[in-house]
């Protein structure tokens, strides 16, 4: 059975007993923290002793999470690693618990760490004192310096994995511990089959290839540690994007956050602290960012520093020593490091206390070696920019002898278009199929008044259900569609059909059945035109329809198959083109006006594709997790951010915002054309035991409105401008895979696995 517990919920490990905690805000509700992994639970034993149990999601549920407990358990008495002792559930230790629960495999018992995570913090603005802020970096850095004096690193530093207790006490000690190290790197252990890559705002530039090596900790350290000392600054509070400081797209570039945090260690804590985040800041490599350790000795511990003293003035030299030290800076800067030295030796020796000559030598060999890496990157990406040159030339020679044949096919396949409707004209006009549903609700014969602006309470309830029968079962509905104008709509099933619906005067009929060679699996209209896609998903048939032809509704404009199976599809604003991904990254862009294909753009796999209204830009939601965001003239990337995977997109009427949607469950929505974080909420309160992956989203016209549907069926109905949750269905029971709103705003039509097409009056 699904492992759901309650606070009454009580599991035996290893012959003692331990009771689900209940949670502090939720009365009656297990004390629960879902993130993108696992959920973990609080638990007490006999004792009062606090546990917390990791119960993983299916995916990372593996037999490494046993091994790796093992490896990583002698390092649970360092500081601030006390969640590396663990016991990791097995059939084979445990078979009477997991034989009752089977999702409890390889979960982990570990000690319960009390606290905030750093990212809490951030998104609460809640503020510290210079005092408290010192406190924390000083508690932060040295567990990770602790950490790198063995040869141990995170992998995945971020603020959700750092927890932080005693900042709400105001006093000024505070500690710090870190949790999901699962991904720790430490010489001997297993290496992850999937390397993590750097969480958004804290991942180094070269994070993209894979975190796990000893200095993988430094930059996102860094990050971090500057965050914490700069976060009593009200200035770094309020600039902060959110659940991090910095926006991803900013990181390693410089910017006013960057600029302001900078100022901040500046001024209040002196150059020193400026100077080591600077370096990290733009450092090539992980191995060229200061090591953690010198945080640590930077930040000691003494008192607060204060207000920087002047510096002293330099002893007085005779003119033996004052020409010296004009030769020296003449050869500084003729860059002879050489003749440098041998004038500082002389120095020394002339003037012991004098200490402006070395400082002037050792910022001119950090400037040499930083400029002799910058040339080394340089000569590396002009090498790797001439042979990507060399590979485009050679395609392009096989794109002209491909275009050639392809434009020659293309000629064929209009002579034969002509012949098919010179055959099909031939054939008596087929009569239309039976209707097979005639709801008894009536349908509006004007369209709604749309809901007024800043409404309070809106509640979902059942207009008319329409149901997918076949011979022998309901088919699930794969997509439902409105008409553009209202007057409609379209739904698909796995039955091989599309049924067109549309709306008379006291009835809602199906005016035509179209079917196909195989089930539709995806559907999208043309806001501005007549036009509807519908696509096959293995198959990767597409048929493009006149949806609104006087003699013919489902008059086929053009149909075309592509090499591999269909992922997503979208219609430009107007029309004019539609863009299709299929598997394995591949996107082409189909145009209308020529019907005929125009060019490919090479993306990850996407499971979603939307066009903002005003036609500037192209979403794209990447399969394996991530948005991003091209312009639609060059399709070239303008912005992206990290999400789960699968996320489902939807763009603003105004395309001032866009909506997404993710498998983890949460709802985010993001600024265009930056994809920066304005809003995330999710229905945790509803799922505090599981999060169900969201499978469909749809904003009302006025944008006031954000319908999101789940896998277990539910829809749920929010408020765009604070992500407040006005109200939520269980009507389907089986997951959602569509939502639409009608132009008017008045209904919302919803298309299920159970089989059934729903449309809500939303009051």
């Amino acid at each position: 059975m699904p492992f759901r517990p309650t606070t009454n919920t009580k599991i035996t490990l290893s012959g003692a007993e331990y009771r689900f905690a209940e949670h502090p805000a939720a009365k009656g509700m297990p004390y629960g923290q879902t993130g993108r992994r696992a959920t973990v639970y609080q638990m007490q034993d006999a004792r009062l002793k606090f546990y917390a149990l990791k119960v993983f999601t299916n995916f990372f549920r593996t037999a490494q999470t046993e091994s790796g407990a093992q490896r990583i358990a002698a390092f649970a008495g360092l500081p601030g690693l006390q969640v590396c002792s663990r016991t990791v559930l097995t059939r084979q230790n445990h078979p009477a618990l997991l034989g009752q629960y089977p999702d409890l495999e390889y979960a982990v018992l570990m000690p319960w760490v009390a606290g905030q995570t750093w990212q809490e913090i951030l998104l609460a603005r809640q503020p510290l004192t210079q005092e408290q802020s010192l406190s924390l970096a000083r508690s932060f850095s040295s567990v990770l310096a602790t950490m790198e004096q063995k040869n141990l690193a995170h992998c995945d530093l971020s603020g959700p994995n750092v927890l932080v207790s005693g900042a709400a006490s105001k006093g000024p000690e505070i500690n710090v511990a870190l949790v999901d190290v699962e991904d720790l790197y430490a010489p001997g252990l297993e290496k992850p089959e999937k390397l993590p890559g750097g969480s958004a705002g804290y991942g180094h530039k070269t994070a993209a290839v894979g975190l796990w090596s000893a200095a993988a900790d430094r930059f996102a350290g860094a990050v971090l540690l500057a965050e914490m000392l700069g976060w009593c600054d009200e200035r770094v509070r309020r600039i902060a994007v959110g659940e991090q400081y910095f926006d991803s797209h900013e990181v390693q570039q410089p910017s006013d956050r960057f600029n302001l945090l900078r100022d901040t260690l500046e001024k209040r804590f002196g150059h020193p602290y400026a100077e080591t985040f600077t370096a990290a800041w733009f450092s090539p490599t992980l191995q060229e960012c200061p090591r953690l350790a010198e945080w640590t000795a930077l930040l000691g511990n003494g008192a607060l520093p204060g207000p920087q003293a002047a510096p002293s003035k330099p002893p007085e030299l005779n003119d033996a020593g004052r020409y010296l030290f004009d030769s020296l800076k003449a050869k500084l800067a003729e860059n002879d490091l050489g003749e440098a030295e041998k004038l500082v030796n002389a120095l020394r020796a002339l003037a012991p206390d004098f200490e402006a000559p070395a400082q002037l030598l050792e910022q001119a060999r950090q400037a040499t070696a930083q400029e002799q890496a910058r040339r080394d990157e340089l000569a590396h990406l002009e090498k790797e920019l001439a042979e990507k040159r060399q590979t485009i030339q050679a395609l392009n020679a096989e794109k002209d002898a491909l275009q050639a044949k392809i434009t020659e096919a293309e000629q064929e396949c209009v002579l034969i278009e002509g012949q098919i409707g010179q055959v099909k004209a031939s054939f008596a006009p087929a009569k239309p199929e039976a209707q097979d549903v005639k709801p008894k609700q009536p349908a509006p014969t004007s369209a709604p008044v749309l809901p007024s602006l800043g409404r309070k309470t809106v509640k979902l309830s059942v207009h008319e259900t329409f149901k997918h029968l076949s011979a022998v079962r309901r088919e699930p509905v794969e997509a439902a569609l409105f008409f553009s104008d209202g007057k409609g709509f379209v739904t698909i099933a796995q039955d091989k059909k599309a049924r067109i619906w549309t709306f008379g005067k006291n009835e809602i009929d199906v005016a035509y059945k179209v079917s196909f060679q195989s089930a539709p699996k995806f559907m999208v209209k043309s806001s501005n035109s007549c036009l509807l896609a519908i696509a096959g998903n293995e198959s990767g048939w597409v048929n493009v329809w006149d949806v609104k032809n006087e003699n013919e509704p489902h008059k086929l404009i053009v149909s075309f198959e592509m090499a591999r199976g269909v992922t997503a599809l979208a219609f430009s604003p107007s029309g004019s083109t539609l863009i299709v991904g299929t598997s394995g990254g591949n996107v082409s862009l189909y145009s209308m006006e020529k019907l005929s294909f125009e060019r490919g753009v090479v993306i990850s796999e996407v499971n979603s594709l939307v066009f903002s209204p005003d036609g500037k830009y192209l979403a794209a939601g990447l399969s394996e997790g991530g948005i991003q965001l091209l312009n639609a003239t060059d399709y070239t990337v303008i912005a992206q951010t990290h999400v789960a995977e699968d996320p489902s997109l939807v763009f603003s009427t105004q395309s001032r915002f866009l909506c997404c949607g993710d498998s983890g469950g949460t709802i985010r929505l993001f600024d265009v054309p930056n994809l920066r974080t304005l809003l995330s909420f999710s229905p945790a309160e509803i799922y505090p035991v599981k999060s169900h992956p969201v499978t469909s989203l749809a904003l009302s016209p006025d944008d006031e409105l954000l319908a999101t549907a789940m896998e277990n069926g539910d829809i749920h109905l929010w408020r765009t401008t604070d992500g407040k949750l006005l109200d939520t269905t269980h009507e389907h029971s089986d997951s959602v895979s569509g939502l639409d709103f009608h132009p008017s705003g008045k209904y919302l039509l919803s298309g299920s696995y159970d089989g059934r097409a729903i449309i809500w009056d939303i009051k």
